[in-house]
């Protein structure tokens, strides 16, 4: 037995749009899939919907669910609609051009297998999240409060002082962008692929400096108490970008 070797967590491994290998440990509750910056794995493809699939963990078991107009596959066939389907080991959903494996955390597997599965992302290991008893994860970013702001992403919602702030979806984009990459300024390259990635690669339709600034300005004045003096979302003229400042 001392060539086998056993998952702590189910995981999905892929490959990215460049080659590369990657994987995600799937948490106890949901997880996202689709084109919108705010979920766990993002798909940029414009025929991919915002929120195209989840894969919920009901009674021990993983199951996948389409949420999509363009459809997504189980082993090569399409699954209705809203309708959870189990996923067992080896199992492959098909999103648009990606191909992810979903690999069973009970399956003894060899070493080499193992090995292959991880590729070069193996921090999964003996690293499952405690869960708390109002079901947020002690690991989970996606939900922190900063003075009066508070940003929820996997719910979509942002408060001031606990009253709900309406966002439209580029905003929110925009917001969820820069509270992911808080130690790093995102540049205008990387805010024009977050927020429009329907225009990606369209020269016709490019996403000019004036229209990034504008969100940025409509952003500030519905979250930033002093629009003058922001707080929050801080411009970065270093790499012509902005930051999101959590102190």
């Amino acid at each position: 037995m001392s060539n086998q070797i056993a998952l702590t967590a189910s995981i999905l491994t892929w490959y990215d749009y460049e080659g590369q290998p990657q994987s995600k440990q799937l948490p106890e509750l949901e997880l996202h899939i689709g084109r919108h910056p705010t979920n766990a794995i993002v798909v940029p493809d414009p025929i991919v919907s915002r929120r195209h699939a989840t894969i919920v963990y009901e009674n021990l078991r993983h199951y996948v669910i389409d949420q999509s107009m363009a459809g997504t596959l189980l082993n090569g066939q399409r699954i209705p609609s809203n309708n959870p389907q189990l996923l067992n080991d080896e199992d492959v959903i098909t999103i648009s051009r990606m191909n992810f494996t979903f690999r069973d955390p009970f399956k003894t597997m060899s070493k080499a297998q193992f090995e292959e599965t991880l590729g070069s992302s193996p921090s999964f290991i003996n690293n499952r999240p405690s869960v708390y008893a109002n079901g947020n994860s002690a690991t989970n970013n996606n939900e922190k409060s900063h003075g009066k702001l508070t940003v929820n992403l996997e719910a979509g919602e942002v408060q001031i002082d606990a009253e709900e702030v309406a966002l439209t979806p580029k905003e929110f984009a925009l917001l969820a962008l820069l509270f992911q990459h808080q130690e790093r300024a995102c540049p205008r390259p990387e805010i024009r692929r977050a927020v429009w990635p329907e225009r990606d690669g369209d020269d016709e339709q490019a996403v000019s400096d004036e229209e990034i600034d504008g969100l940025v300005r409509r952003l500030r004045q519905k979250i930033e108490l002093d629009r003058s003096n922001p707080r929050y979302i801080i411009t970065v003229r270093q790499v012509r970008g902005y930051r999101f400042r959590p102190n």
